[in-house]
């Protein structure tokens, strides 16, 4: 299918349309009426980067800006760059960045239902746009998503988490629609995944680092067990992807990666040196146990550090204080994982966490997350699926795993761990977008035999 076909589906389909103008008008109505003129409580760092912004407009030194220097304007740059025109016009720069989050976040449901398309397009099903080409149950997962309150809400203020969930749906679509193209309409596509992917990077590079890594895990398996050429092609456009978003964030991150892989290999590879030289094959497996130890330590102080003077704040970790040896803090971090995850995903607990009107709210959000994870990764492990869902499902289904593992790990406060959960409701929704209908197919199928 070309990206020109499954936009006219899009928009052929009414319900679809209205979904996305609600959507468009709640947050003009969100800017204009709700909203206040200074950062949100819900999220005030959405104060830095409207500072951030206007510093940039202003054409100063973006190595000088005086919150976390030129750092942070490399991990956000498509938030930023896409705000400078509006500020030149005279708009204030905090209306800016929330104009650049609102417009990600209506690209993102637009981009999830062409995904949808996208797939289907896989599967080589008839489409007849007479007589609809999305079932209720997509229209009803599709107004979940476009609804989902943290996320709307998220998508409305000026943070990040719209731009990366945009740029990250983008080059799933794109990598779908490139699997299912003809001989000879790969190369749009195939520039499209290496634009989008590296975008995604210049967002939020950890979140894009994960999901590429994954999907590209996926493609390189098939391409061994196939030898499929598009798998080659896709595999490509994915690796060419990664190479220029570190490009593209390299300059921000240089400083911070030299310093912290300094301090972090001096030692390691000092000790693990001088050790592999007298023992051999020993002094690499305690090498890699020592470096494991390390990053779980810094991991630690971070998740530590994010506790600091936030109200919503988790129980501080203490396996450093209370462990030297890398065995017992590695043990001491496994024990403590399990919490960690589920503090992640369904805290605060209503009638157990008390504290702000805030987090009464985001507790009752959290009996649908409690919901929806459950049925799609239920989902997620039937069996009998087609090879398309079935490749998505894997993908998708790591990429929530991995996320959530590292997201468990290095946040330290309630509010911004339901902040950064956002990341995985649309792959969590899109399992339950591709599954149940292939489901229901095999389950007539077996009828009429």
């Amino acid at each position: 299918m070309s990206i020109s076909r499954d936009l006219r589906l899009v928009f052929y389909s009414k319900p679809l349309v209205a979904v996305l103008a609600i959507s468009a008008a709640l947050r003009i109505i969100f800017h204009f009426l709700i909203l206040p003129n200074s950062p949100s409580n819900f999220g005030p760092d959405e104060g830095t980067y409207a500072a951030l912004a206007k510093y940039v407009s202003e054409g100063s030194p973006i190595s000088k800006f005086p919150i976390f220097g030129g750092d942070l304007y490399y991990t956000s740059k498509l938030l930023i760059l896409p705000s400078l025109p509006l500020i030149q016009i005279g708009i204030d720069p905090l209306f800016a960045v929330r104009t650049t989050s609102s417009i990600y976040g209506l690209l993102s449901s637009l981009f999830l239902a062409l995904s949808y398309v996208s797939f289907k397009g896989l599967q080589k099903q008839p489409i007849n746009t007479k007589q609809g080409f999305f079932d209720n149950r997509f229209l009803f997962l599709f107004l979940i998503f476009s609804f989902w309150p943290s996320n709307f809400l998220w998508s409305t203020i000026g943070l990040r988490e719209s731009g990366s969930q945009f740029w990250i749906i983008a080059s799933t679509y794109f990598l779908i629609s490139l699997v299912g193209a003809r001989h000879g309409h790969y190369y749009p596509l195939f520039v499209l995944t290496i634009v989008s992917i590296t975008f995604s990077f210049a967002i939020r590079p950890q979140t894009a680092q994960v999901f590429s890594f994954v999907i590209a895990g996926l493609f390189l398996t098939y391409l061994l067990k196939k030898r499929n050429k598009i798998c080659l092609i896709a595999l490509s456009a994915i690796i060419i992807g990664i190479a220029s978003g570190h490009a593209f964030t390299s300059s921000g991150t240089s400083s911070g990666t030299s310093s912290g892989t300094s301090s972090g290999t001096s030692s390691g590879t000092s000790s693990g040196t001088s050790s592999g030289t007298s023992s051999g094959t020993s002094s690499d497996a305690s090498k890699v146990f020592e470096e494991f130890a390390s990053l779980l330590v810094a991991l630690e102080s971070k998740r530590n550090i994010n506790t600091l003077n936030a109200s919503s704040a988790l129980s501080k970790s203490n396996c450093n204080t209370f462990y030297e040896e890398e065995v017992e803090l590695i043990f001491c971090n496994v024990y403590q994982f399990p919490y960690r995850v589920f503090a992640f995903l369904f805290r605060p607990l209503l009638l157990f966490d008390q504290g702000s009107l805030i987090q009464h709210y985001a507790a009752v959000e959290n009996i649908a997350w409690m919901i929806l994870v459950s049925i799609s990764l239920i989902q997620s492990m039937k069996r009998n699926q087609s090879f398309p869902a079935k490749a998505i499902n894997i993908s998708l289904v790591c990429y929530i795993l991995i996320f959530v593992s590292s997201a468990s790990l290095y946040d330290g406060n309630l509010g911004t761990a339901f902040r950064h959960k956002s990341t995985i409701l649309w792959p969590l929704i899109f399992i339950l977008m591709i599954s149940p209908k292939q489901m229901l197919n095999i389950r007539r199928s077996k009828h009429s035999n």
